[in-house]
């Protein structure tokens, strides 16, 4: 392989310290053979540091260059140069550089939907629409599902003593639910719906027993 190689080719062995990849490396020396160099270090990567180190060097020292007049031997910056443009931040107290330059600030914009927020909010309960109302309202449930059952003729229905007849318990349940909407209706709006004042319960007077029952 390494005699069909062409004149100034150069082959880094990087196994030389275990006897190389290459059968003509020799560790530790850089051979030439027929115009081929290999390069047989036997520690590369502790050479990497020192060339890469005179490499930026070497760069640095190439840009320097193009800003001094040799001649006369001081700065000469051309501001029309390319490289010049890329890199220079700052010049005459301004920040020259498109990437670092104040972008102009944006216009404030005045948020909609606040106005209107506050407009909705101040708005009369009166004046709302029947659905937003009608949501406010808590939902109905009936005081009494069953009916209860009448007695058959001739058959006397016992009632517990302090139980009130059916009548009046379907009466004192319609009251309460007349009286928890009333509340839910004051609830919402305070100042239209009035509350009406609480009735007391008629007291029923006990009928005296006819004479000889």
């Amino acid at each position: 392989m390494v005699e069909s190689m062409a004149p100034g080719s150069v082959i880094v062995d990087l196994a030389a310290e275990r006897g190389g990849n290459v059968e003509l490396t020799q560790p530790g020396q850089v051979v030439d053979h027929n115009g081929v160099i290999i390069v047989g270090y036997t520690n590369v990567q502790g050479r990497i540091p020192t060339t890469a180190s005179q490499l930026y060097a070497r760069n640095l020292l190439a840009f320097i260059t193009t800003l001094i007049d040799a001649k006369e031997k001081k700065l000469a910056v051309n501001w029309d140069d390319e490289l010049v443009k890329a890199t220079v931040l700052t010049r005459d107290g301004a920040v020259v550089h498109p990437n670092f330059q104040q972008a102009a600030p944006a216009p404030v914009v005045t948020p909609v939907a606040a106005p209107v927020a506050a407009a909705v909010a101040t708005e009369p309960v009166a004046l709302r629409p029947a659905a937003r109302r009608a949501s406010a309202k808590k939902p109905e449930v009936a005081a009494m599902a069953d009916t209860p059952k009448k007695a058959e003729p001739g058959v006397e229905q016992s009632v517990p003593d302090g139980a009130e007849p059916a009548p009046a318990m379907r009466k004192r349940a319609a009251t309460k639910k007349a009286a928890a909407v009333i509340d839910t209706a004051a609830a919402v709006s305070p100042t239209i719906v009035k509350k009406p004042a609480a009735r007391k319960p008629a007291v029923k007077k006990p009928v005296a027993p006819e004479e000889g029952n």
